[in-house]
């Protein structure tokens, strides 16, 4: 009640009283009753001017091919990722592959020699 309080004379210059009209009930119902009702004396007088409300303004919507431009956009660089990730298994696959081909190659050779 004290924010309402304080707002409505900060904004428009309205004191509302808590008890200004005990018959209403409901305090904070009351207090936004007496403030409606000054707020319209000062409408009807001039003092506050109102504003109409802003007009919505809507984003056109973007076209379907647009949409799909930009699908296809994102798809592509996905699979660009995809295809760095898998030239970088491959490449190590490789390299792994080599390295146990090397000491098998060995181990062979070895075992050709005791054999002779």
């Amino acid at each position: 009640r004290r924010v309402f309080k304080r707002a409505c004379l900060e904004l428009w210059g309205i004191y509302v009283t808590i008890n200004e009209k005990p018959s209403m009930g409901v305090i904070a119902y009351g207090m936004g009753e007496i403030a409606t009702e000054k707020l319209r004396e000062k409408i009807s007088r001039g003092e506050i001017e109102l504003f109409p409300p802003d007009p919505k303004v809507e984003e056109p919507k973007p076209s379907r091919a647009k949409v799909m431009a930009n699908v296809v956009e994102k798809r592509a660089a996905h699979a660009m990722t995809m295809h760095r990730r898998a030239l970088t298994r491959l490449k190590r696959s490789k390299t792994i592959e080599a390295k146990w081909r090397t000491k098998v190659r060995y181990y062979e050779r070895q075992a050709a020699q005791k054999a002779t």
